[in-house]
């Protein structure tokens, strides 16, 4: 499992769902329920984002079913659920779901994927809603201001080049370079995982936005 949600967590979608395909094959009349479930909405979730949405759909919500309410992985659950359903295009639902799941984080104090949640919740009210900029911007600053707290700096990259497009799509170019810039360049390793690549690609773009100086 630890390989498996390493691989989630990259978004290395191709080889978690060839992962999670072999545990759930392996784990089959093994009595291992919970972790068959847990198994089985990982390989949802990879399937949703390799496009595969009736598939990521239906094993997402079957194996969830095998995840008791209780659960402490109750805020990763609500996590994998709102992202699914962005993923999915059904937008609406995922609002919902990142709205249960937040409630639920402050009932039990699990914080772990606040802010990545925060921020999927984010990218959900744009999705549903242009006029949402004002909420989604919330999101994203709450986000980043929870990852800082925890010092979950994969979480706080996200969040603030989330932040840093939704800023540049109203135009304000040069303060989303300089605040995804800073993020970025706390990173000294890791350039080929999926996020750097996404953050550097959009600086490179605010970059060449920016203004000629004046002659």
């Amino acid at each position: 499992m630890v390989v498996l949600s390493a691989q989630l967590l990259l978004k290395n979608w191709q080889v978690a769902h060839a992962q999670a395909d072999m545990a759930i094959r392996l784990l089959e009349g093994s009595g291992l329920a919970l972790l068959a479930s847990i198994t089985g909405i990982c390989r949802g979730w990879a399937l949703l984002r390799l496009g595969r949405i009736d598939e990521g759909l239906e094993d997402l919500l079957r194996f969830r079913r095998g995840v008791p309410l209780w659960s402490v992985m109750s805020d990763w659950l609500s996590l994998v659920l709102a992202d699914g359903y962005l993923a999915a295009g059904r937008y609406a639902e995922g609002c919902v779901a990142a709205a249960e799941g937040l409630a639920e984080i402050e009932r039990t104090g699990l914080r772990l994927n606040e802010a990545e949640l925060c921020r999927v919740q984010g990218e959900l009210l744009l999705k549903e809603d242009e006029s949402n900029h004002a909420k989604a911007q919330a999101c994203f600053e709450r986000a980043i201001e929870i990852a800082r707290k925890q010092s979950a700096k994969s979480w706080e990259l996200r969040a603030t080049t989330s932040l840093a497009r939704l800023l540049a799509r109203g135009g304000r170019h040069d303060e989303a370079r300089t605040m995804l810039a800073e993020t970025y360049n706390w990173f000294t390793e890791g350039f080929n995982t999926v996020d750097l690549k996404d953050a550097k690609r959009l600086l490179n773009e605010l970059s060449a936005r920016k203004a000629p100086a004046a002659i």
